[in-house]
């Protein structure tokens, strides 16, 4: 299953070339070691181009059982085998998993807008209660903080950051339901 993964990726995580390239986490939910390669990846499952992983390199494309693998949607496949010819919009797309046929879907997502080096995930593996990871968790189980959502309008200060001599009072104006958590030591 799609697990993970990060569609704004600047000084995060990086591939072996190190370069922060967009990056999707595959897991094998499985008991059996799984070869990926002969599978598809896209971007857009209605009608978008299909992306065969390389079935040549095994040792590089098979996912142990309970495991993980990192595929980077860099558009580089010249990098190898885990380089697919697709790139993710930080603005909100799809993201498809094809069986070998490339007309079975294992596994799809469609994902809304991104935050930078912020990843989108699975809170649990066996389900599909998709969060927000500010620590994002590739090749691992994400245990992380996680937050349901972010918010598009940033709450309105009254009083700008700093240190004041005298006791002030400030209000915090937020557009949305929640609780707003606070420091009052700088």
């Amino acid at each position: 299953v799609i697990n993970e993964f990060m569609a704004s990726n600047s000084n995060g995580y990086l591939d072996e070339f190190g370069e922060d390239d967009d990056w999707v986490e595959i897991y094998n939910m499985s008991d059996t070691s799984i070869n990926m390669g002969g599978m598809y990846f896209t971007d857009n499952i209605t009608d978008g181009n299909l992306y065969k992983i390389p079935n040549n390199q095994t040792d590089i494309t098979t996912i142990d059982p309970g495991g993980f693998l990192v595929f980077w949607f860099d558009k580089d496949i010249a990098q190898g085998s885990l380089h697919v010819d697709c790139k993710l919009s930080s603005n909100g797309e799809q993201i498809g998993l094809f069986e070998s046929n490339g007309t079975t879907i294992i596994d799809s997502l469609t994902f809304p807008e991104q935050e930078t080096n912020i990843s989108y995930g699975r809170a649990n593996i066996d389900n599909n209660n998709w969060v927000y990871f500010p620590s994002p968790t590739p090749k691992a189980i994400n245990n992380t903080v996680n937050y349901s959502g972010i918010i598009e309008d940033r709450p309105i200060f009254s009083l700008s950051g700093g240190f004041y001599n005298n006791s002030v009072q400030i209000w915090i104006d937020n557009n949305i339901e929640g609780t707003i958590h606070y420091t009052i030591d700088g």
